[in-house]
């Protein structure tokens, strides 16, 4: 149900989009209620202290928009509010190109392990999404930031 709302949501960004080339800045009205209402009611131990672990970064990245993190997860959420589906991870790599160790840090965000910096992205080939057990907490953290 959560990926029907994603699915949708994303449709109606590529909708409004005016011009392919161009796209411009839409914001993602996302519901953070219903993305709770909507998450996943049980969840192995592992996923919801990845879950856990995920909600007390994005805390500190808010705070610290220089880390590398954050400057990764902000470069997907303007991908995505300017309309792009799918992101891939040369679409997020080309939007940081100053940063000499995107890769390395990127699949730490992409990974449940016991010191990554926190699961948020899922990865299928060349294709990122936000990781469905965190959406609600990477909509927080767009509101904070975005708005």
């Amino acid at each position: 149900m959560l990926k029907t709302l994603i699915t949708s949501v994303r449709k109606w960004i590529v909708k409004a989009t005016p011009h392919p080339k161009e796209p411009a800045v839409q914001p993602i009205k996302t519901n953070i209620e219903t993305l709770h209402a909507q998450a996943p009611k049980t969840l192995s131990e592992e996923y919801l202290d990845e879950k856990d672990k995920v909600r007390h970064r994005m805390e500190r990245w808010a705070l610290h928009q220089d880390q590398i993190n954050s400057r990764i997860l902000n470069a997907y959420l303007t991908l995505e509010r300017k309309g792009y589906s799918p992101i891939t991870i040369t679409m997020l790599q080309n939007q940081l190109l100053d940063m000499k160790t995107f890769l390395p840090n990127f699949n730490q965000m992409k990974s449940i392990a016991p010191h990554n910096h926190a699961k948020v992205f899922d990865v299928k080939g060349e294709s990122v999404r936000i990781w469905s057990v965190v959406e609600v907490h990477v909509r927080e953290y767009e509101n904070k930031i975005f708005h």
